[in-house]
């Protein structure tokens, strides 16, 4: 649209520009009438192009505009079926996880969620669940619960699960970072954490620190 806008721009302009150029007799005198009629012309003509291109702008354009909303909507309905059929992919595949007994295969399978949609709710816990209690390897375990937090980083279950990580590892300090931090973020856990028994040998082994700890949640109640 802008593009034929200069096109009778310059064509105007060019126009104007030659009559005024012809309209001079000799070096010294211009013919008055000449260039007045030029100028008239030009002007004239300049009026009917751009009267001309203004009716077909107001033809064209809600074709146009028509044209680039359906072109939008197709790509939305495209990217919005893709996005249903990896969801789809997902969750059946979440579901046979769990049907899954062999360790090595449920963590293959959750590498393809993985790769299918990193944001995929749970897949980062339950691979972690798979090392710390089936392969009892804790500091794997600790990495997906992180990756976790940092897809969904207000997910307070999996900051009160590496509070019971922490505490299986025996490392006192970090499971009570965590548990302040799950209690930060959502003070009513303070309950569920005192009435589990997972608790017991944090609440033995740093007595005095845990009720502090729990206290944020305490004074807390919302």
């Amino acid at each position: 649209m802008r593009f034929v806008q200069r096109i009778i721009t310059m064509l105007v302009l060019g126009l104007m520009i030659m009559g005024i150029i012809a309209a001079f007799k000799d070096s010294n005198k211009i013919d008055a009438n000449y260039l007045l009629t030029v100028i008239a012309s030009v002007g004239a003509f300049g009026g009917v192009a751009f009267a001309l291109y203004g009716w077909y702008s107001t033809r064209e354009l809600p074709k146009l505009i028509q044209k680039e909303v359906s072109k939008k909507i197709e790509e939305l309905d495209q990217s919005y079926r893709e996005r249903l059929y990896i969801q789809q992919q997902v969750l059946q595949k979440m579901n046979a996880v769990y049907g899954i007994e062999n360790s090595d295969r449920k963590i293959l399978l959750l590498n393809e969620i993985i790769k299918l949609d990193p944001s995929t709710y749970n897949v980062y816990n339950t691979m972690a669940y798979v090392h710390w209690y089936e392969k009892n390897d804790l500091d794997t375990a600790e990495e997906y619960f992180l990756k976790d937090l940092q897809v969904h980083a207000d997910n307070y279950q999996t900051m009160s699960d590496l509070v019971f990580l922490f505490i299986a590892s025996e490392d006192w300090k970090r499971a009570l970072k965590w548990l302040k931090k799950t209690l930060k973020k959502r003070p009513a856990t303070w309950k569920d954490f005192d009435v589990d028994p997972r608790i017991t040998p944090l609440k033995e082994k740093m007595k005095i620190e845990y009720e502090d700890a729990l206290n944020i949640g305490k004074s807390n109640p919302s």
